[in-house]
């Protein structure tokens, strides 16, 4: 059965590769030495797994990544920004971050490198070779590939730490506002001159917009700027 299994997703992966003009190999390997990342990344971590795991790795990796992406949609419907727990849905978004940039530099570099054999007559017909595909699309994938790995995936991991003892600042001016979008900002300068910018939600927007004070006591993670607490009077030490 698990023999069946394999053989459906290495037949789904080598229908994305070029196997009319090279036939492609177990292993992830064209006859002509080119390598198909897909398949190839597959079967070679596949032969790390220990045996007894070979079943169970996969299925834990497909309820992690759909455990992340609910975490993503909770977030944008609800609009959690700031808190403990606008930290935790980032940091359960990994998953979907880390598999959304993997999927979209793949595309990418596959686009911008891709060549297929030459033809009958003597053309080379690669994913890439259209200047659309080479010129505009490509840097689009890659950008959106960093994007996703900065946005959803460096940025959370880098709050992980400083989860146990979260940065504290003063804010000496700063300003609450919501924009055309309906996303709520808090932007200002602490006092040591530097630029602090962070999305935050209704429920913040709606507390502090009206606040004349002339400081602002922040708790935050300094990885994507969550603000965990904030408050006109020095919070506790």
């Amino acid at each position: 059965m698990d023999r069946h299994r394999d053989d459906e997703v290495f037949d789904a992966l080598h229908a994305m590769g070029d196997v009319e003009s090279s036939p492609l190999g177990l292993d992830g390997r064209y006859a002509d030495g080119r390598i198909e990342p897909a398949t190839f990344i597959y079967s070679h971590v596949r032969r790390l797994v220990p045996g007894p795991f070979k079943k169970a790795v996969p299925r834990i990796a497909v309820g992690l990544l759909f455990a992340s992406l609910g975490m993503v949609f909770v977030r944008m419907l609800t609009g959690i920004e700031t808190g403990w727990l606008a930290a935790v849905l980032r940091v359960g978004s990994v998953p979907f971050g880390l598999l959304c940039g993997i999927l979209f530099a793949y595309l990418g570099l596959r686009l911008m490198f891709e060549r297929a054999p030459k033809g009958e007559d003597g053309r080379r017909r690669g994913l890439g070779e259209g200047c659309l595909m080479r010129g505009f699309c490509a840097p689009i994938l890659l950008a959106l590939a960093v994007g996703f790995f900065w946005g959803f995936a460096w940025a959370p991991l880098a709050d992980v730490p400083a989860m146990l003892h979260p940065e504290r600042t003063e804010l000496v001016e700063f300003e609450v506002s919501r924009t055309r979008r309906h996303n709520y900002t808090l932007s200002g300068t602490t006092g040591d001159g530097e630029s602090f910018f962070s999305s935050v939600d209704k429920g913040f927007y709606e507390r502090f917009r009206d606040v004349e004070g002339e400081s602002l006591f922040l708790e935050y993670l300094p990885g994507s700027n969550v603000v965990l607490s904030a408050s006109e009077d020095p919070l506790p030490s």
